[in-house]
Formats: structure tokens, C-alpha cells, sequence
């Protein structure tokens, strides 16, 4: 199976006013396409600045880190900008959405970003139909539920089709009930579409739905 995620001693931290504070320490993982993983561990572990890291929003540590065969140390920061947009969705606990613009507005952002002008309205009522947002599609996402709102995120972070989706704490912001039917999405779209996918949550009832749960606790794989 071919490798989506390689990193190798991915280690870093922070000066604060007195002394060097330590967050990531030499960090190894492989994680394979098709891959569903949960990263699990409690608040102040490095669970975010590691999802950070894979998806090359922090350039700030020490180690290897190869994405789809590309090494991320080779890439400016624009090349990781256009990298980013070509292979990998995000997903975030605050769902990162523009609560002024209506939900398709939303989907459309990345495809603007993106440059892409012919990819039709019916393509986005597909994505917006995985999704069950469809009927809501011309909703602001103000109005939405946070269920909803979170349905929308992932639709958009689907549009550009990557191969691997990062997700940080998606459920932390929605009761149980919408967290499990997100987490079931998920994982269906996993199924179906072989995208390597990879969640940090705290919640162990979430890891669950990961085929195998790594335990970041102190920096450190335990």
C-alpha cells in the first residue's frame, strides 16, 4: 500500500520568557492510503501541532516529513500553499466557515482559490448531497445548526477531491449525537472513496471510528 503521510523525528518547541518548552519530541509515523487514523491524547499534548505540521500550516520544526512522495523541507512557501489546495482537505473544531455567505458560497471558496472556473453547479450538489446539506445549500451558515455547520466544512474540504484529510477535533464543538453522525461520515467517505484520513480528537469514543488510535501523550507516541 502506498505510504501518504512519512515523518521522521519530527520534533519541535517554543522559547517562552525563561526557558525552551518542548512539544513535539521525535515523532515517527507512516500512514498508509485508504489509512483511517486517530491520533488521541489530552489537552497540551501536541496533538494539533502535529496535525499542523502534516498539513504544512507549521513549517517551524526539526525531523523529515514527505506528503505523497513530496518532501515538504523542498517546498517555498507558495509551493506549500499550492500543495496544500491540490492534496489535502482540513477540517477544523471552529469550522473556519464565512458565516456571512450561504453554504454553496462556502463550497465555491476553494475552487475560486484555486482557480477553477468550470466545475459546475451539479458537481457541488454532488458533494453537498454526501453530505446531507443539499436542501441547505442556499442557507447562511449563520443560520446553521453546529451538526450542520460541520457537515458544510468537511463538503468543503472535499471539493478539490484530495487524497488525504486532516481533521482537528471535529466533533469538539458538537454534542454527541452530531458528533458520532460525523465521525460516521467520515468514515463512510473513507470507505468509499479510499481518502486516507486522520483525526485528533480527545474524546475516546470518536478515536473508535479510526481503524487503529495512536496515544500522543507529552510530545511522544506512547
Amino acid at each position: 500500500m502506498p505510504i501518504v503521510i512519512e515523518a521522521k523525528d519530527i520534533s519541535k518547541s517554543i522559547d517562552n520568557a525563561y526557558h525552551k518548552v518542548s512539544i513535539l519530541n521525535s515523532i515517527s509515523i507512516n500512514i498508509n492510503k485508504r489509512e483511517f487514523i486517530s491520533i488521541m491524547g489530552p489537552s497540551g499534548s501536541g496533538k494539533s501541532t502535529l496535525l499542523n505540521i502534516l498539513g504544512g500550516l507549521d513549517s517551524q520544526y526539526e525531523g523529515g516529513l514527505t506528503i505523497l512522495g513530496q518532501s515538504m523541507q523542498n517546498l517555498n512557501g507558495k509551493e506549500m500553499v499550492t500543495f496544500r489546495r491540490q492534496h489535502i482537505g482540513m477540517i477544523f473544531q471552529d469550522f473556519n466557515l464565512i458565516e456571512s455567505m450561504t453554504v454553496e458560497e462556502n463550497l465555491k471558496l476553494p475552487l475560486l482559490f484555486s482557480r477553477i472556473k468550470n466545475y459546475g453547479d451539479e458537481k457541488i450538489g454532488c458533494f453537498l448531497n454526501k453530505v446531507g446539506m443539499y436542501e441547505k445549500r442556499r442557507e447562511k451558515c449563520s443560520l446553521l445548526s453546529g451538526g450542520e455547520k460541520q457537515r458544510t466544512a468537511i463538503a468543503r474540504a472535499l471539493i478539490l477531491e484530495p487524497e488525504l484529510i486532516l481533521a482537528d477535533e471535529p466533533t469538539g464543538s458538537l454534542d454527541s449525537k452530531n458528533g458520532h453522525k460525523v465521525m460516521d461520515l467520515l468514515r463512510r467517505i473513507n470507505e468509499d472513496s479510499g481518502t486516507t484520513i486522520v483525526v485528533v480528537t480527545h474524546d475516546q469514543n470518536m478515536a473508535e471510528y479510526g481503524e487503529k488510535i495512536l496515544l500522543l501523550k507529552d510530545g511522544t507516541f506512547i
